[in-house]
């Protein structure tokens, strides 16, 4: 009901809905949000304040939707990077996205988005095919790097 309320006030379009269900399962990478299997208890696990039209949250119609497209990477990203030697980078991407007010890089112009979203994309890639320890370590600070929102 809560989700209800928000698409209301807020007056969401279809195209709102969608996002929602494309951005709201990347909660079940939360620990406290994996049991959730509908997408309106994703997004009041994972934080429904950031599920807004509001400035800085997921459907600010100056991001243009890029928050849709991302949360799909970073949906393979989670499965890319199962198994106990990931938790801590999972756990760092997974609250970076949410973020505690606003999503991941709700900061960045649409440009600098789009670079860290590639970069961060060629990182994981990276990251889940290298087999040095060191070289893993380096890569996973790189990647907590990029995940910062801009200034």
């Amino acid at each position: 009901m809560k989700v209800i309320e928000v698409a209301v006030k807020e007056i969401w379009s279809g195209q709102d809905f969608s996002k929602l269900e494309a951005i709201a399962p990347v909660a079940k990478s939360i620990d406290i949000c994996d049991r959730h299997k509908d997408v309106s208890s994703q997004a009041i696990c994972a934080g429904l304040s950031l599920f807004s039209k509001g400035q800085r949250k997921f459907f600010d119609p100056t991001y243009a939707g890029r928050y849709t497209s991302l949360s799909g990477d970073f949906n393979g990203y989670m499965n890319r990077l199962s198994g106990f030697d990931w938790t801590t980078l999972r756990w760092a991407l997974v609250r970076e996205f949410f973020g505690s007010l606003e999503p991941i890089w709700s900061k960045c112009d649409n440009n600098l988005f789009n670079q860290k979203a590639l970069a961060l994309k060629d990182q994981i890639n990276a990251i889940a095919r290298e087999t040095d320890r060191l070289t893993k370590w380096k890569l996973e600070r790189q990647i907590k790097e990029t995940i910062r929102n801009c200034q």
